[in-house]
């Protein structure tokens, strides 16, 4: 379930004001999400979702939907990490920079949330981590809307390309240098055995920042 995740973070205290004087909880906050398909409907967020490019939902897209921003009406266990955001839903099919750029001006997203990347078979370990066009964008998009945050998973490839797991973040928009890059742990706080670690092919130091990303259950298409 989420609630692990959210103590972990500790969003369960942002949230309930009680030992921070602060009450976050997303509201008024606008999440762009990529991922393989579209988000599907759940009460958890039916009213908070609206859907902009794609053609077929998916389960991965729903499933994280949930962790950033389910509300935990049918079991709050699953509540997400901010359970009054509104949650704006595209495939990565097409341009993604491009998309997150017209996202800013016509939605007024403030933070994305992506769980993708490079295919291991073209991000190979002889190039992986490596700074490219799609980094360069996301960086680019930085610096033109300096309150817009990104934030992508690692990668789960630190049992590939040897070297002790190191150098396995997947190039690209994991590798820009104003990603927020994710890793995944097990709820102790342990190093899960899958998610990539850097540094990324210049030597800067990724992932940032850990979360739960382990045995997570969170929400399903209705």
């Amino acid at each position: 379930v989420n609630q692990p995740s959210k103590n972990h973070i500790r969003s369960n205290l942002l949230q309930s004001g009680r030992q921070t004087g602060v009450s976050l909880t997303g509201r008024n906050i606008k999440v762009g999400e990529w991922d393989a398909g579209l988000v599907g409907s759940h009460i958890d967020y039916n009213n908070r979702l609206i859907i902009r490019n794609g053609n077929q939902v998916h389960n991965h897209s729903t499933h994280v939907a949930g962790t950033v921003c389910g509300a935990g009406i049918i079991d709050e266990y699953y509540q997400g990490m901010a359970p009054d955001a509104t949650i704006y839903s595209w495939d990565f099919y097409d341009y993604i920079p491009f998309e997150m750029d017209s996202a800013v001006g016509l939605d007024s997203i403030v933070i994305t949330q992506n769980s993708y990347a490079y295919d291991p078979n073209y991000d190979t370990c002889s190039f992986r981590g490596r700074y490219d066009w799609s980094s360069m964008m996301n960086d680019r998009l930085t610096v033109n809307y300096p309150w817009f945050t990104h934030v992508f998973a690692a990668g789960n490839y630190r049992s590939q390309c040897g070297q002790g797991g190191f150098r396995t973040v997947s190039s690209g928009f994991q590798a820009a240098k104003n990603t927020i890059t994710v890793a995944a742990v097990y709820e102790t706080d342990a190093m899960s055995w899958f998610s990539s670690w850097g540094p990324v092919r210049d030597g800067r130091l990724k992932p940032e920042i850990s979360a739960v990303g382990v045995n997570v259950q969170s929400t399903q298409p209705n």
